[in-house]
């Protein structure tokens, strides 16, 4: 784990906001794993939500619903596309752990949401170590619409969740600070009090469940810190191989790596996708 020590607000000549700390917990993959899922293994609720007009996403989260926390002995670590925060290794690789012929794609799916809802807990012990108090916790994005999903965060993390009228993520974040930096606005904190939604519901974190996810979290830990060098090796073979592929196939190289995502030491690039904000507080 990277720490940085936070002494002093961010800043920049454009925006400068007193006492202010912006405390980014990014991650590389989180929405881009469950259309990783339905485009790979989802073709029978594709064909419903064109048939049926029921989202494909809301079929595979019915299935989901009905295996248990910690998807009957699944742990998956959802680095597919190398991880930003709190490990910051581009070279991370994807794990799914525990697979049987019992699991079926239910469970897969579920794990898959289970484990980003770790690295969330994950970056939440960070927030902690570096002296901030989170104080509300807001989903917002795409994600924000799966009951299930957000259940499942919020029993992760131990927090109870606040899911506005409009999930909407970081863009209108980033239209406030732009209109501030701009001079558009003048307090951007009077502004943005003004235009806050009423929060539509709240989805409450069982803490039963909570207890249980803590012994899978414990794995998930514990399984980078294992497997670490391994995926280092394996991105490294990956990379060789590509570029001999590339090197014996004079004019097709592109054909061999068009449209892979491949994080590599020559290619560090990670997709994400925004999923929840939370408001902290400096302790």
């Amino acid at each position: 784990m990277k720490t940085r020590e936070i002494n002093k607000p961010l800043q920049n000549e454009l925006l400068r906001l007193e006492n202010c700390f912006f405390a980014n917990g990014g991650t590389s993959t989180m929405g881009a794993l469950t259309k990783w899922f339905r485009d790979n293994f989802g073709d029978l609720e594709k064909i419903m939500q064109d048939r049926a007009g029921i989202n494909a996403y809301t079929l595979l989260s019915r299935q989901a619903e009905k295996v248990p926390v910690g998807a009957e002995g699944l742990v998956i670590l959802p680095y597919f596309s190398g991880e930003r925060a709190p490990i910051y290794d581009p070279l991370a690789k994807g794990v799914i752990l525990g697979l049987t012929t019992y699991h079926k794609r239910a469970h897969l799916y579920r794990a898959l949401l289970e484990g980003t809802a770790y690295s969330l807990r994950h970056n939440f012990e960070v927030f902690d170590k570096c002296g901030f108090n989170v104080s509300r916790v807001i989903a917002c994005g795409g994600g924000a619409n799966s009951n299930l999903w957000v259940q499942i965060v919020g029993d992760v993390i131990g927090y109870d969740q606040s899911i506005p009228n409009i999930p909407i993520g970081s863009d209108i974040g980033s239209a406030y600070l732009a209109a501030k930096g701009t001079g558009l606005i003048g307090d951007l904190a009077s502004f943005i009090t003004n235009r806050r939604q009423k929060d539509a519901r709240t989805v409450r974190a069982d803490p039963q469940n909570h207890a249980r996810y803590t012994d899978y979290y414990r794995i998930y830990r514990r399984l980078y810190e294992s497997v670490k060098s391994d995926m280092h090796a394996l991105a490294e073979l990956a990379e060789n191989h590509m570029g001999k592929m590339a090197d014996g196939h004079e004019g097709e190289g592109s054909d061999l790596t068009r449209g892979r995502i491949l994080p590599t030491k020559s290619s560090r690039h990670a997709v994400g996708r925004v999923f929840f904000t939370v408001d902290i507080q400096n302790s």
